[in-house]
């Protein structure tokens, strides 16, 4: 299940190139998803059943975090990804607190 599209995460990024759309489509965009999903702790099937899609905010957190893998692409033992305040702000109110 796709949550963005590989249009919406070019257009969020800011991708006019088209030489890694394969790559981004079948290991970015699906890394991204599943590192949110496991952050929220929560399945795409709870949020369409609470909101009725998944909310915007969550696709924005996806684009963002595409976005930080493709610039980081690189296995970096100095390299760390930090939550900042908007990608938090974007995640909290969908948290699942407990299981």
């Amino acid at each position: 299940m796709n949550i963005v599209t590989l249009e919406e995460v070019k257009q969020g990024l800011r991708i006019d190139e088209d030489y890694e759309d394969s790559f981004i489509e079948s290991i970015t965009i699906p890394a991204a998803e599943n590192a949110i999903r496991g952050a929220l702790r929560r399945t795409w099937e709870s949020l369409y059943e609470q909101h009725g899609e998944i909310p915007v905010e969550i696709k924005n957190a996806i684009i963002m975090l595409c976005g930080s893998l493709l610039k980081n692409r690189e296995a970096d033992a100095t390299f760390e990804v930090k939550a900042t305040p908007a990608f938090r702000l974007l995640l909290s109110k969908h948290i699942k607190l407990s299981k």
